[in-house]
């Protein structure tokens, strides 16, 4: 019986897991990225590993990026490539190129919000944290 329950658990969360997902679009004639949805597990590794190979294509050639985070969550795995596309908005930033980032969150979800607002903190260039 316990072997069922589990079996059942875990197909129950794999098919929630399935249902939340992170999404990352560039947008080259608005100059802007967003990130939202669910931001978790080893499987957003690629994403995030195309979307800064990305952000840092274009601003090798662009003078603007503004970069959208809506997260419902992330996990500590994505937290260690968020602070990297913001430290290499940093880096632009002190090149001269004009990057800003804007942080959402959602009333349900005040840890995104205490999330962005430490970010905010360690940032020179325009940050704004904003509810959804």
């Amino acid at each position: 019986m316990l072997n069922l329950i589990l079996i059942k658990r875990i197909t129950l969360l794999t098919t929630m897991k399935s249902v939340h997902s992170l999404e990352a679009n560039l947008n080259e004639k608005l100059g802007i990225v967003i990130f939202h949805g669910w931001s978790e597990g080893c499987e957003v590794t690629t994403q995030y590993e195309e979307a800064i190979q990305s952000i840092r294509s274009y601003l090798d050639s662009s003078e603007r990026l503004t970069v959208y985070f809506k997260f419902q969550f992330f996990d500590t795995h994505s937290l260690s490539y968020i602070f990297c596309i913001i430290k290499l908005l940093d880096t632009h930033h002190r090149q001269g190129k004009k990057v800003a980032v804007k942080w959402g969150w959602q009333s349900s979800t005040s840890i995104m919000k205490l999330m962005g607002e430490d970010f905010k903190e360690l940032c020179d260039f325009p940050f704004e944290v904003f509810e959804q």
